[in-house]
């Protein structure tokens, strides 16, 4: 099962790291296609096309730096997770009740390891 989940994980963070330099190459630029008829010498007198807003241009950029703020997050978290299914190689249940409260017999008062009640 360890095997399966970290060769699932393995593949994921390799799709996503490709997307992402593809994304970051190439894709990133079609955002400025709608624009590229404004800079065309050979449309100068066609106003049959206008480009929308640069502030949309903005956004489009805006959401692009996000986005790609986004998967290298994901990327650091695929890369995380590996690292940890090939250290931990053993199951174990982890809840963070152990870090709120110990439960040894060490730190239990006298009254609950004797099962004394107080006396009302």
């Amino acid at each position: 099962m360890w095997a399966t989940q970290l060769a699932e994980h393995e593949k994921v963070r390799e799709y996503l790291s490709a997307e992402l330099e593809r994304f970051r190459n190439k894709r990133r630029f079609r955002v400025l296609d709608l624009y590229r008829s404004s800079f065309d010498p050979h449309q100068e007198g066609n106003f049959d096309h206008h480009p929308p807003a640069h502030r949309y241009l903005f956004q489009a950029y805006v959401y692009q730096y996000h986005l790609i703020q986004f998967a290298w997050i994901v990327l650091e978290m695929l890369d995380e997770m590996i690292r940890l299914e090939k250290e931990r190689n053993t199951q174990r249940l982890w809840t963070p009740v152990e870090r709120l409260f110990r439960w040894n017999n060490w730190q239990l008062s006298d009254t609950v390891r004797n099962g004394d009640d107080e006396d009302p």
